[in-house]
């Protein structure tokens, strides 16, 4: 018995440290959203952006939770992305909207 709940508690420790903490789906993208992309990737737009919120919102959910957007540094998002991207099926311009809207979203 001992065993099996030092081997459930080992899991519980492993899984918090693979899966970011739970956070909200992120709010709409605003006006200084867009800036902020533009300002790093000149050829963003709003549609790009909402086309982002919209993908995590409808297909991160889907196995886990949100991921709290703060709680992943902004340098492993790409592979947190593309990771996932692959699991979710998404395009390549689907991961890059998702990846972008993250990238912004997470510096409100």
């Amino acid at each position: 018995m001992l065993v099996t709940l030092s081997l459930s508690a080992l899991a519980m420790m492993v899984a918090g440290c693979i899966f970011p903490k739970a956070g909200p789906v992120p709010a709409l993208v605003t006006a200084a959203d867009v800036d902020r992309a533009r300002y790093r990737w000149p050829d963003a737009d709003r549609a790009a952006l909402d086309d982002g919120r919209e993908l995590f919102a409808a297909r991160c959910n889907g196995c886990h939770g949100y991921p709290a957007l703060t709680a992943v540094p902004e340098a492993n998002w790409p592979a947190v992305v593309e990771k996932m991207a692959r699991k979710a099926k998404l395009s390549r311009e689907q991961a890059d909207h998702v990846l972008r809207f993250v990238l912004v979203a997470r510096v409100r």
